[in-house]
């Protein structure tokens, strides 16, 4: 193979990596859609880390604390990225995960009403 072979290898590999991304994050809407709005169990939700995010799972819901997940995928988390004070799996207090929940809700609502702008 020569430069210009691999140079279009790389990149058709690139974008196909970004297709299969836009699609996971497209894909996790649909399943927080589902679930509705605010704190339940199997909401996933993102805590942002180095220059990317953390996604993590709601995976139990009690009076005082939640327990959360890291989502292992490739194409939400291909760094594979952990916030540094939950990391793979953590109780955490009730409020500060719904805090995280509903800012990143209002965001994204804002976000899909500004036109020319895409969320990440």
């Amino acid at each position: 193979m020569n430069n210009d072979e691999n140079t279009k290898k790389r990149i058709a590999e690139k974008h196909d990596w970004w297709e299969k991304s836009q699609k996971a994050k497209e894909d996790l809407k649909k399943h927080n859609a589902v679930l509705g709005k605010g704190l339940v169990v199997g909401k996933i939700f993102q805590i942002g880390v180095g220059d990317g995010y953390a996604f993590y799972e709601v995976i139990r819901i009690n009076k005082t604390t939640v327990s959360v997940k890291w989502v292992e995928n490739e194409f939400l988390n291909p760094d594979e990225y952990m916030d540094f004070m939950i990391g793979g799996e953590s109780t955490i207090n009730k409020d500060k995960i719904q805090c995280i929940i509903e800012c990143e809700e209002i965001r994204n609502n804002v976000l899909s009403k500004t036109s020319n702008f895409t969320q990440t």
